[in-house]
């Protein structure tokens, strides 16, 4: 008797079956295989209900193995002996209890390897899967799939024929079906199939069959790439008006297939796409990869329109944070995508674009610091053009000041020596006297290639600010101006206060203060000394740990202290320039 037998002979003794089992099979994971075939062995001697035991397997707080133990019942499913119901039942339990965790469906395909044991087990499976649909709906696809491996023909004319069922859940699972059966060279099948989904999409126009269909029709493309006006035709009427399910399964489509899917399933799925809920995290997030993909290659631009039209339909309702993945890969500026979406946006008559520009650049600060005018969608026959998507910048990127600057720099180029002046301006005035560091630090180091007009710019620009600044010295020694020591003093009290109490604050929530329960406070010195408790004696280890200085600076816009209802007046006009009603 071999040792891991024995040692599950006498989990059963002790009806702590399950518990040994899941041990042996962690504690030995490279003859895990073993086990579950022990597992497998003793059920079908009958010494265990194994099944049973699964049965009684409850995922929760204290079952932290619980997905390894199902693990064994899925590796043991090839060699089990039971009646089809009961492998059903146990299938169904464990789905159920994983809840939504990734790998709630894992038992599926162990399942119809178990079917195709048997040529009776599908037969026997759909047949109790139809006559209480409401009950076991999710096998039907997994009978008919098992039993297309043993009779292909036959189960695929099954699943035709279901695909006209009155139950919406059998219709779709049958198509569904279809789609996931291995065709091989059968491509007179093939041709039956696409001819079944030309009669359902005609005949039905429920959300769930046709999310079903989508993902068929697409499986039937790849396996037989003739069938192309066919499979145009049904995803066409698929796509006309989507529900929530049919969009979902169109994102997958995208998620999954990115690497394979042709141009005119792409063409035909993204104005789908228009329609998407935003509600549905799930779809937005596959919808959010397959874009990602889509911008890395030739087709950015209608990424990005996509993106434009979902904005300006939900507004507020459709943060850009819901495509992450996809900013972040235009902020990268791929092919100089960064450059055109700005513009674009920048020069768009709808003020929610004007917002998601800011929006696109906040949630990917650091990623990159300049930016420059996509000089292809400029005109120079549009009068007032380059100054107006320079006061845009400067409204919306004023708080992210090399943004704005760098920007409007790269408008000039093209710009009349008016609009040169205005945007000069506009850049002296809030921009550079704001932020004499950054702004300072962009203008004083320009690039060799630069070219000359824009290097005369930024010459004058520094002239003005050293003309500006010098006028500010000259006023410290009008002793009118300067506060009292006693109104320094009163106000360095009141900031320490106000620090204090923000810092007291702060303490409520900081997480690490649950942790750490005691704090410590260092009065003065350049270490800390802390002590570790160890040994059987609870002997002390003194440590000590030098400190060391972390230095943080942030740049804030000295308009902001000097005439902050002006700047806040001038920067809402700039962000309104031109925007219609």
């Amino acid at each position: 008797m071999s040792r891991i037998r024995e040692q599950l002979l006498d989990g059963i003794s002790s009806e702590n079956f399950l518990d040994i089992a899941t041990s042996l099979f962690q504690g030995d994971w490279e003859n895990r295989t073993e086990v579950a075939k022990e597992v497998a062995a003793l059920h079908n001697e009958g010494i265990v209900d194994a099944l049973a035991e699964f049965l009684n397997l409850k995922n929760g707080s204290k079952n932290h193995r619980f997905f390894i133990t199902r693990h064994i019942f899925e590796d043991a499913f090839p060699y089990l002996e039971a009646p089809v119901v009961d492998v059903m039942k146990c299938v169904k339990h464990l789905t159920k209890e994983a809840g939504q965790d990734m790998t709630a469906g894992v038992l599926i395909s162990p399942f119809i390897d178990f079917c195709t044991k048997n040529f009776s087990r599908p037969q026997e499976a759909l047949e109790l899967a139809i006559e209480d649909h409401d009950q076991w709906k999710d096998f039907i696809s997994p009978a008919i799939i098992a039993g297309a491996r043993i009779s292909l023909k036959d189960y695929v004319n099954h699943a035709i024929e279901l695909s006209q069922n009155q139950s919406e859940d059998i219709s779709s699972s049958a198509v569904l079906a279809m789609g996931r059966i291995d065709y091989s060279d059968d491509l007179e099948t093939v041709t039956n199939v696409v001819k079944a989904l030309m009669t359902v999409v005609n005949s039905s126009k429920n959300d769930q069959i046709f999310a079903s269909v989508l993902k068929t029709a697409f499986a039937m493309y790849k396996n037989d790439r003739s069938k192309k006006p066919e499979i145009i035709e049904i995803l066409s009427i698929t796509l006309n008006n989507p529900g929530d399910a049919t969009l979902h399964s169109a994102s997958e489509i995208l998620f999954f297939e990115k690497t394979d899917l042709p141009d005119f399933v792409i063409d035909l799925l993204l104005p789908a796409f228009e329609h998407v809920n935003p509600e549905y995290r799930g779809t937005l997030d596959n919808l959010d990869y397959g874009l990602e993909y889509l911008l890395k290659g030739l087709r950015g631009n209608q990424a990005i329109i996509l993106i434009e039209s979902l904005l300006l339909k939900h507004g507020r309702e459709f943060p850009l944070t819901a495509f992450d993945s996809l900013s972040s890969e235009i902020v990268k500026n791929h092919n100089g995508i960064l450059s055109w979406t700005i513009t674009r946006w920048l020069k768009s008559d709808e003020i929610t674009l004007g917002r998601s520009s800011i929006e696109l650049i906040q949630e990917n600060i650091g990623k990159k610091s300049e930016l420059s005018a996509d000089l292809t969608q400029l005109d120079k026959l549009n009068v007032g053009l380059n100054l107006r998507l320079a006061k845009r910048a400067c409204g919306w990127f004023f708080y992210k000041p090399v943004y704005a600057v760098s920007y409007m720099m790269s408008l000039i180029e093209l710009s009349s020596e008016d609009e040169v002046r205005k945007i000069s301006d506009i850049i002296f005035n809030p921009l550079l006297i704001s932020y004499p560091g950054s702004v300072k630090s962009y203008l004083s180091n320009l690039p060799e290639n630069t070219p000359e007009k824009n290097k005369g710019v930024s010459k004058d620009l520094l002239k003005r600010l050293e003309e500006y600044h010098d006028g500010l010295r000259s006023a410290q020694a009008i002793k009118e101006l300067e506060p009292s020591i006693a109104h320094r003093e009163a106000y360095a009290r009141k900031i320490n206060k106000e620090m204090s109490a923000s810092y007291k604050e702060a303490q409520k929530g900081y997480f690490l203060s649950h942790l750490f329960g005691k704090q410590s406070v260092l009065l003065y010195g350049n270490s800390s000394i802390y002590y570790i408790q160890h040994g059987p004696k609870g002997e002390a280890t003194r440590h000590e740990t030098p400190l060391q200085s972390i230095n943080a600076s942030i740049e804030f816009p000295s308009l902001e202290h000097l005439d902050p209802h002006s700047l806040e007046l001038m920067l809402l006009d700039f962000k309104l320039e031109g925007y219609r009603g």
